[in-house]
């Protein structure tokens, strides 16, 4: 039954690590949203072509990386209910291997996320020596 408790830590964990991607991914989408206006001229606020060029193929990988990051996490979750219902019902072995599945796809999901947050830093590098660049 102990191994049921094991199990059951990483549980509460995964979709809080889906929320804080989720969250990322609507932020990454917002940008996304605000460059295609400046790039078509709805707003006044537009800036140099290039910068935008780099923001934009910066975001493509960014938005790729969340969403492979959601899918592990994803993943994740199911293999940890596995896990759960496997140990509960004594098969023990089983979800040993399906609780090991969810703490490594749990851990790919969080690197992706780490990758996600240094491209995202170099993205705001594009802004912020935009911005020097005005002012």
């Amino acid at each position: 039954m102990d191994l049921l408790y094991i199990s059951g830590v990483l549980f509460p964990a995964i979709p809080l690590a889906m929320v804080a991607i989720g969250a990322r991914y609507t932020a990454v989408a917002g940008l996304i949203r605000s460059l295609h206006m400046q790039i078509t001229g709805t707003t006044p606020a537009s800036g140099p072509a290039e910068v935008l060029a780099a923001e934009l193929k910066s975001l493509r990988l960014r938005i790729e990386l969340v969403k492979y990051s959601q899918f592990f996490a994803a993943v994740s979750f199911v293999l940890n209910l596995v896990s759960v219902l496997l140990f509960a019902h004594g098969a023990e072995v089983k979800g040993l291997f399906s609780y090991s599945g969810s703490a490594a796809t749990l851990t790919l999901a969080m690197l992706l996320f780490m990758a996600e947050i240094f491209f995202s830093t170099r993205a705001l590098n594009l802004h912020i020596s935009g911005m020097r660049a005005h002012g």
